[in-house]
């Protein structure tokens, strides 16, 4: 019987516990309405986010290809070591240098003058703007790191006996 009691009064409790997480009140006088950013200011925020992506995968890459070439060369000389192992361990030496790089990176993508548009923080935090942005660094870090491959042509020139 007590554990009859017991459990509709706990039922009951959380019933009204319940209804008080249900209530919501509305206050319309309180919504803000945040104009959408127009497509362009979508592809400006792409591209603001872009231009200092590229100088980050230029130099991953490029400081990776280099201390990894530098590494296979110098290590086999005394141990066998795989192409793999040395391309790790230049990408640890290149993550460590871009921990290093990136107030000069950011610094010199704001020299080359380019503004990201003015949005309010509302605008810059919707999903669309957030995707834009996202985009733009994808894109930047991809062409970065296509550019920073330069040293493969020219590391198999020079090991080929160009």
């Amino acid at each position: 019987m007590q554990l009859c009691v017991l459990i509709l009064s706990l039922t009951s409790t959380l019933t009204e516990l319940s209804g008080c997480f249900k209530k919501t009140t509305t206050e319309p006088h309180l919504v803000e309405t945040v104009p959408e950013p127009t497509t362009k200011e979508l592809v400006l925020v792409a591209i603001a986010n872009a231009i200092p992506f590229i100088g980050f995968g230029f130099l991953d890459n490029f400081i990776m290809i280099v201390a990894g070439d530098q590494i296979e060369t110098i290590l086999n000389k005394k141990f066998p070591i795989s192409t793999m192992a040395a391309a790790a361990l230049g990408n640890t030496i290149s993550d460590i240098i871009g921990i290093g790089s990136v107030h000069y990176v950011e610094r010199f993508a704001q020299s080359v003058g380019f503004k990201a548009p003015k949005l309010t923080p509302i605008q810059l935090n919707l999903h669309r703007t957030k995707a834009a942005a996202n985009m733009g660094r994808v894109i930047g870090v991809t062409i970065g790191c296509i550019i920073g491959m330069t040293p493969i042509p020219i590391f198999s020139y020079f090991h080929n006996g160009g």
